[in-house]
C-alpha cells in the first residue's frame, strides 16, 4: 500500500525552504506523460441508485429523475431523484402513487402517470413545481389500462391496453387540475412497447409498428402498418430520422429493425441485425445516442450496436458493468440511465452511464499468469519491470518496456500465496499469506528473508525500517526489516479482528478493518500500537483497502464503495465523503488528484481533489475483478486476478497537484526529516 508521510510538527522556515526547493526540482525534473489519456472522453459509468423495490419506468428532465417504483402487490410510489451532482444522486421526495402505476413522463412542472389498474383512472397529473413537495393534482378516464405515455405541454399520448380493447388515447391536459379525451384510436394489434411522438405523428410498438396521424387530436386515424410482423416490439426509440425498434420475433430471436422517416406518414425499413441473445424470456429495451444504439435484456447484459449506417448495423460490445437483469432504457442528454433488477431480490437500480463518446477505454497491453494476479508494484528507478504478487505461483517479474505486449522473464516462487508486495530499495516485501513476510532481493531474485506471522498475511505497508502487515484476524503485525535478511516481529494490536489493508503516516497506521471499517493505530512506538480509534461508513459492510495521502484516508468497502476519511486528527476519524462504486470496491491507489479504484468489473477513476463531492470521471473494464492497482505518470496497472496483469493509459494532468511531504521527528536538536513526492520515497536527511 503507498503511502505519504504526514506533517505533525513545525520545521523551522529554513527547512521548510529546503523541502520545498527539493520538491520544485522534482515537478521540474519529472518527465512528461506517456501515453496518457482523458478517461471522461469516453464512455463510462457515472453513479448508480439502489431503491428498495423495483423500478417500473424513468423520465429525466433537468436536474432530476423521476422514477415509478412498485412496492408490493398494490403500493406504487413515484420517486423524485436529484442529480445535479450525477455521481451521488439523491433520493429527495416520493409520493404514492395510484394503484399499479406504470409509466411517468414530465413537462415542464406537471409529471404525468398512468395506471393500469380498471378500477381506478387510467391518468393522473402531478404537479412536480416544488420537487420536494410532489402533490397528485387530477386524474381522468375511469377503468382504462394505461400503460406506456408520451407528453407534450399540452397533450398526453397513452396506450390502453385490456385485451381485446388497444388504443391510443389522446388527453388534453391544457388544465392539469382537469384532463379531458380528446380522441381514442383504435390499434390493429395489441400494443407491447412504448411509443413515440413526432411532429404530426405517434409510432407505437405492437405486433408490427403502427403510425397514428394526430395532426388534428379531435381526428386522429391509423396512417400506416408495417407489413413485417415481429412478432413483439418491446421496445421502440427515435435517434435523428430513424426509428429503432427492439422486438422478439420468429424462432424467438432478438432483433434490432431501423425505419427510415423519409416519408413521416409510411415509415420504411431501412436495416435489420440479429443480436446473438436468443430466448423465450428475452424481452428487449432500447436506447439511442450518438450514433449507437444500446438493447438491453431482462436476463441478460446491455449491448451496442453501431447504427450510424442503419443498412449495415454491427455489434461493438457491451456496456460496462450490466450483467444483470435489465428493466429500461432511456437517453437525457449525455447520459444514458438504465432500470436494472435485483438477480434473486427486489431491489431496483437505476445507472447513469457518459455516453456521450460511446467508445469504452480498454487496456492497451496485457499478460496472462499463471497463478491469479492480486497485487503489482512498480520501482521507481526501474519503470520497465513490474512486479506481480500472483498468488501460488509467487512473484513474478514482467517486462513492461513495450506496454502493448509485456512479458513475464521472472518467476520467483514463495512457499506461501502472494497478495501483496511492496518495493523499497532493492527488497521486494510479499504478504504471503499463511507463511507471513517473505523478503526478496530483486537484484537476486532470491528470498533473503523471511519471517510468519500467526494469521494470514494480506497486505502490507513498508516505511523506513519497518513492514506493517495486515495478518487478518490476527490483526496488525508490526515487523522490523531493518536488516532485511533477518525480519523481526516487533508488536501487535489483535483488536483489529479481520485486518484487510493497511497504509502508514507518520506514526500512524490506518487499518481497513473488515466489519469494523478503518481504525487508526498509534504505531509511534513499534512495540506497543494501540487503537485511537475507528470510524465506519453508514453503508459499510466490509473495508478491504486503504492509500493514505497527507490527512486524508482513502478507504474502499464492499458495498459502500469509496470512502473518504479526514485523518486530520487520528483520535477523532471523521467520514469526509463517499462514492458508491458500480460494482464490488477493491484496492484503490491515489496520483495526484486522482484515484484509481478497483471492481468487480474493472478499474474506476475517480477526481477526489474535493474531498467532500468525489466524482467519477472514467474507468476501464479488464476481464476479470481488479484486485490490485499501481498507478504512475505512465501507465496504471492492473492485477487482475484470472486475466494477469492488464496495463492501461494514465489519467492526464495528474501533476496538477504536487503531493509532496515531510515528516520531522525533533530529537536531540536534531530534524530528520523524510521527504515524500507523489507516493514516492525521494530520501531522507537530517538538520
Amino acid at each position: 500500500m503507498k503511502t505519504l508521510t504526514r506533517p505533525r510538527r513545525t520545521l523551522p522556515y529554513f527547512l521548510v525552504v529546503l523541502v520545498l526547493a527539493a520538491i520544485g526540482f522534482v515537478a521540474y525534473s519529472q518527465h512528461s506523460e506517456a501515453g496518457c489519456t482523458n478517461y471522461q472522453d469516453y464512455l463510462h459509468w457515472i453513479s448508480s441508485l439502489e431503491l428498495p423495490y423495483p423500478t417500473q419506468s424513468i423520465y429525466v428532465q433537468d436536474n432530476y429523475e423521476y422514477i415509478v417504483e412498485a412496492l408490493g402487490d398494490v403500493s406504487y410510489s413515484l420517486k423524485i431523484v436529484d442529480v445535479t451532482n450525477e455521481s451521488s444522486p439523491v433520493v429527495i421526495s416520493s409520493l404514492e402513487a395510484p394503484y399499479n402505476a406504470h409509466s411517468v413522463a414530465v413537462s415542464g412542472a406537471i409529471a404525468a402517470l398512468s395506471s393500469s389498474a380498471g378500477s381506478t383512472d387510467g391518468l393522473y397529473m402531478v404537479d412536480v413545481s416544488d420537487p420536494l413537495a410532489p402533490e397528485i393534482i387530477g386524474s381522468a378516464m375511469p377503468g382504462i389500462h394505461g400503460t406506456r405515455l408520451v407528453m407534450t405541454d399540452t397533450l398526453v399520448y397513452m396506450l390502453h391496453n385490456n385485451p381485446p380493447d388497444y388504443s391510443l388515447m389522446i388527453v388534453d391536459i391544457t388544465d392539469p387540475a382537469s384532463p379531458a379525451l380528446r380522441d381514442s384510436v383504435q390499434l390493429p394489434s395489441q400494443p407491447t412497447g412504448r411509443l413515440i411522438h413526432r411532429g404530426d405523428y405517434v409510432y407505437v410498438g405492437a405486433v408490427m409498428l403502427t403510425t397514428v396521424n394526430v395532426a388534428n387530436p379531435d381526428s386522429a386515424f391509423v396512417a400506416d402498418v408495417d407489413d413485417i410482423p415481429l412478432w413483439d416490439i418491446r421496445d421502440i426509440t427515435l435517434y435523428g430520422d430513424h426509428i429503432f425498434v427492439g422486438a422478439r420475433r420468429g424462432g424467438w430471436n432478438v432483433e434490432i429493425r431501423a425505419y427510415s422517416l423519409s416519408d413521416p406518414a409510411d415509415p420504411s425499413p431501412a436495416g435489420s441485425v440479429v443480436t446473438p441473445l436468443p430466448g423465450s424470456s428475452v424481452f428487449p429495451y432500447i436506447a439511442a445516442a450518438a450514433g449507437v444504439c444500446y438493447i438491453g435484456y431482462d436476463t441478460h447484459y446491455v449491448w451496442m450496436y453501431d447504427v450510424s449506417n442503419p443498412s449495415s448495423m454491427y455489434e461493438t460490445g457491451h456496456l460496462p458493468h450490466i450483467s444483470q437483469p435489465v428493466a429500461g432504457l432511456d437517453v437525457h442528454g449525455p447520459n444514458l440511465y438504465v432500470l436494472r433488477r435485483e438477480i434473486g431480490g427486489n431491489h431496483g437500480y437505476v445507472h447513469a452511464f457518459s455516453v456521450s463518446s460511446p467508445s469504452p477505454l480498454e487496456p492497451i497491453g496485457a499478460v496472462d499468469t499463471p497463478g491469479e494476479a492480486l497485487d503489482v508494484a512498480i520501482a521507481a528507478g526501474r519503470p520497465d519491470l513490474a512486479y506481480v504478487a500472483d498468488g501460488a505461483t509467487g512473484v513474478l517479474v514482467i517486462d513492461v518496456t513495450d506496454p502493448l505486449s509485456p512479458v513475464v522473464v521472472d518467476t520467483i516462487d514463495t512457499p506461501g500465496y502472494a497478495t501483496d508486495i511492496e518495493l523499497a530499495g532493492t527488497m521486494a516485501y510479499v504478504a504471503d499469506g499463511s507463511e507471513g513476510l517473505q523478503v526478496i532481493d530483486v537484484t537476486t531474485s532470491a528470498i533473503v528473508g523471511s519471517v510468519d506471522t500467526p494469521g494470514t498475511a494480506v497486505d502490507l505497508a513498508v516505511l523506513d525500517t519497518l513492514a506493517y502487515v495486515a495478518d487478518s484476524a490476527e490483526g496488525l503485525r508490526i515487523v522490523d526489516i531493518t536488516t532485511p535478511s533477518s525480519p523481526v516481529l516487533r508488536g501487535v494490536e489483535t483488536a483489529l479482528l479481520d485486518a484487510q489493508g493497511v497504509g502508514v503516516v507518520g506514526g500512524v497506521a490506518y487499518v481497513a478493518a473488515g466489519g469494523q471499517g478503518v481504525q487508526s493505530v498509534d504505531v509511534s512506538d513499534p512495540d506497543n500500537p494501540w487503537i485511537i480509534d475507528g470510524v465506519k461508513h453508514r453503508d459499510a459492510t466490509y473495508a478491504k483497502k486503504v492509500d493514505v495521502v497527507l490527512d486524508r484516508v482513502y478507504v474502499t468497502d464492499e458495498t459502500a464503495g469509496l470512502v473518504i476519511v479526514d485523518a486530520s486528527d487520528p483520535g477523532n476519524l471523521a467520514i469526509l465523503g463517499d462514492l458508491a462504486t458500480d460494482n464490488t470496491a477493491g484496492d484503490v491507489n491515489l496520483l495526484g488528484l486522482f484515484a484509481f479504484v478497483g471492481s468487480g468489473a474493472g478499474m474506476r477513476l475517480v477526481d477526489v481533489q474535493d474531498g467532500t463531492s468525489p466524482v467519477m470521471v472514467g474507468g476501464v473494464d479488464v476481464p476479470a475483478t481488479a484486485r490490485g492497482i499501481f498507478a504512475n505518470e505512465n501507465y496504471a496497472y492492473i492485477a487482475a486476478g484470472s486475466a494477469g496483469l492488464q496495463v492501461c493509459p494514465t489519467q492526464c494532468g495528474f501533476d496538477e497537484a504536487i503531493l509532496a511531504a515531510f515528516t520531522p521527528t525533533p530529537a536531540e536538536g536534531l530534524y530528520p526529516i523524510t521527504v515524500t513526492f507523489n507516493n514516492e520515497c525521494l530520501g531522507y536527511g537530517t538538520s
